[in-house]
């Protein structure tokens, strides 16, 4: 077996391993029927393929009580493809889990010609989406886990098509950032600036990456303006609005009354049997299809996205998160969280490795990523950086789209954290002659002077 060759043979190990050690596991009995997201898939995915409402759902009172919350299409979709069927769906979900590190170490593969950071590209890979905190999703009928999956093969494909362009690779990339666009709302916040800044990068550094750059920038912009019509007209930022209202703006009077200055109603009633929410207070449920609060509801329709939109710009001090304690903080960078449940399985054993990287690293690898480029012109190292910086963002925002269960909305961070140290230490590898050698050869000439 050729030393060039042992890596693509144990990528192709690793996923059949994983997949036979994956769905071996037992899944049952199902821990997803507590949770309500999960029939609000379900009811998308069974209705007609070629409807409105399937890609364009509205918000629905449903007979015998209760509310059809609409979601973007991609999940849905995935699950009218398994006949809504919950055991199909978890083994899809497992599938689509190991296929994407699959995909992920290949693109990984086109780019590594050294037989050590091949064999390490591929090992943390799989090892990664092994994790609990990363498989263990693929057991609940929600977004995450597909999610995820569909991030690796975004980042996978835009890896592929840098170093193999081709119409097919293009399509192939397009496709999968359609796809995980819309697995949820917030992706766009993520994506928008990813191509925006690297258009820049491509315009200043690589002109023969401007092409793709631009196209995904175009591509996102139409995405981004349709998702938020789909989300105003589905009402999908009535419960973010309304979490962030009365979790974080609540407790703080001149807060509150700038809010109730802009025509808010019913604050006094609110705050009477809703004050004093933490961010994982299940009380918030009993607000959600209360008609008292029906006035309440209308405005965070209607006015509440702007009104809240103006105050972020206004108040930096909230925005920026300075009035927040350590331990809600924390939750951003959260891992195994109960979702799931406790690990099940070989995946026990990976506590004993993960998570392998503190967020303090953070100071180290920005600078480190910067200084790399600066020193090899490598554009690896620019993607990792603005992949970083557009990650950061992203967080930034999330957190102020939605206070309520932040380390859920946040669960993907440990997962492109790993991501991003694995590829800096990798590359760094790799590529230490280009990013230290004009130091030792400046080094060396000093010392022959």
């Amino acid at each position: 077996m050729k030393a060039k060759h042992s890596a693509i043979y144990l990528n192709l190990a690793l996923l059949l391993l994983g997949l036979i050690l994956s769905l071996t596991t037992p899944w049952k009995p199902f821990i997803w029927e507590g949770f309500g997201d999960p029939y609000d898939y379900l009811r998308q995915a069974k209705m007609p393929f070629f409807s409105a409402n399937f890609f364009w759902p509205a918000r629905e009172q449903l007979e015998g009580g209760g509310v059809h919350s609409p979601r973007s299409f991609t999940i849905p979709l995935f699950y009218k493809l398994m006949g809504a069927n919950a055991d199909a769906i978890i083994i899809m979900q497992k599938l689509m889990n190991h296929l994407a590190a699959f995909f992920m170490a290949a693109s990984l593969l086109l780019l590594l010609k050294k037989a050590t950071t091949r064999v390490m590209s591929v090992l943390s890979i799989h090892l990664l989406v092994n994790w609990w905190h990363v498989s263990g999703w693929a057991l609940l009928l929600l977004s995450e886990s597909l999610a995820t999956s569909l991030f690796l093969c975004w980042v996978a494909s835009w890896l592929f098509h840098l170093q193999r362009p081709s119409y097919g690779s293009t399509a192939l990339h397009l496709i999968a950032l359609i796809l995980f666009s819309f697995t949820r709302d917030n992706w766009p916040y993520m994506l928008l600036p990813f191509y925006g800044l690297f258009a820049i990068f491509s315009l200043w550094r690589e002109p023969k990456f401007l092409r793709i750059s631009l196209t995904g920038l175009g591509l996102m912009l139409s995405i981004f303006f349709l998702q938020q019509a789909a989300a105003d007209y589905g009402h999908r930022y009535r419960l973010p609005i309304m979490h962030n209202l009365l979790i974080r703006i609540m407790p703080n009077e001149v807060w509150w009354k700038w809010f109730a200055d802009k025509g808010m109603p019913q604050q006094e009633a609110l705050k009477k049997n809703f004050g004093g929410l933490e961010s994982d207070d299940k009380k918030m449920f009993n607000l959600y299809n209360d008609k008292t609060y029906q006035p309440f509801f209308d405005w965070v329709d209607s006015k509440g996205k702007s009104a809240y939109m103006r105050f972020l710009l206004t108040h930096p001090d909230y925005t920026f998160m300075l009035h927040e304690k350590p331990k809600q903080l924390y939750k951003m960078v959260d891992y195994n969280l109960s979702y799931s449940g406790p690990s099940r399985g070989y995946t026990k054993a990976l506590h004993f490795i993960f998570p392998m990287f503190h967020w303090v690293l953070i100071f180290i690898l920005l600078p480190f990523l910067a200084i790399a480029y600066w020193r090899s012109r490598l554009w690896i190292f620019a993607f990792a950086l603005i992949q970083l910086l557009v990650f950061l963002l992203h967080t930034l925002i999330l957190y102020n789209a939605d206070t309520y269960e932040v380390e859920r909305h946040m669960f993907i961070n440990q997962t492109i954290w790993h991501l991003l140290c694995f590829l800096a230490i990798i590359c760094a590898i790799e590529y230490r002659t280009a990013i230290f050698g004009q130091r030792k050869k400046a080094s060396t000439e000093a010392g022959t002077v």
